[in-house]
């Protein structure tokens, strides 16, 4: 799917004659992780990332608005454990350590609510397309006091579904300047897993500085 297709249809939908336009970009921080069904000890932790996009902001009253982005956003998850075991009497201890990177271009749509002239509430959906996969990290296996270390990378999206889609939430404070600061939880609703009866969902709060120009 193209996706400058589909930012551009959710711009020109929104206009109307009476709509202020403002436009320009945004950049931050993601706090990222992955829900799903893990056994017990093996949860994964959050991973730190970043978003950087472009965003349009259609004012059809003082109150609401309909905010399109198109963002480049890096989501994924960290996963440490240890398992105990044995062969043939003899004790075994696996170690894993794995970072797990799920890059994607993403379309946001939001309505906006202004509570006061600087106070915003944002919700609305995100549609994601996979633009490239990165899974790099460590196994430790010791048998017998001896230790065997792997160390592994892949950048292959085997297993892992090209789209993703959600639901965003945040709240915005924006400046006179243009300049503004915000903060938002997206929750991961389809599945990111292709294969298996397993389902996982990203999840990512997000800490950004928007900077906007036009209006009136």
């Amino acid at each position: 799917m193209n996706v400058a297709f589909v930012f551009m249809a959710v711009v020109l939908f929104s206009v109307n004659g009476n709509a202020q336009f403002k436009y320009g970009g945004r950049v931050g921080l993601n706090v990222a992780n992955m829900a799903g069904d893990y056994t017990d000890g093996q949860e994964p932790s959050m991973l730190l990332s970043f978003h950087v996009g472009a965003v349009g902001q259609y004012e059809f009253s003082e109150k609401f608005f309909v905010s399109p982005e198109i963002n480049y956003s890096a989501k994924g998850f960290t996963q440490e454990y240890e398992s105990r075991g044995s062969i043939l009497g003899i004790e075994t201890n696996t170690k894993f350590d794995l970072t797990a990177r799920l890059n994607y271009i993403e379309v946001p749509v939001h309505v906006g609510v202004k509570l006061t002239d600087s106070f915003v509430l944002k919700v609305g959906p995100y549609f994601g397309f996979l633009a490239g996969v990165k899974q790099e990290g460590t196994t430790e296996v010791e048998v017998a006091g001896v230790v065997t270390k792997t160390d592994f990378s892949s950048t292959s999206d085997a297993g892992i579904n090209s789209t993703d889609f959600g639901l965003n939430m945040g709240v915005q404070v924006q400046l006179p300047n243009g300049f503004g600061v915000e903060g938002r939880y997206g929750l991961g609703l389809s599945n990111t897993a292709s294969e298996g009866n397993d389902a996982f969902q990203n999840r990512v709060l997000s800490f950004g500085i928007t900077y906007l120009l036009g209006g009136e």
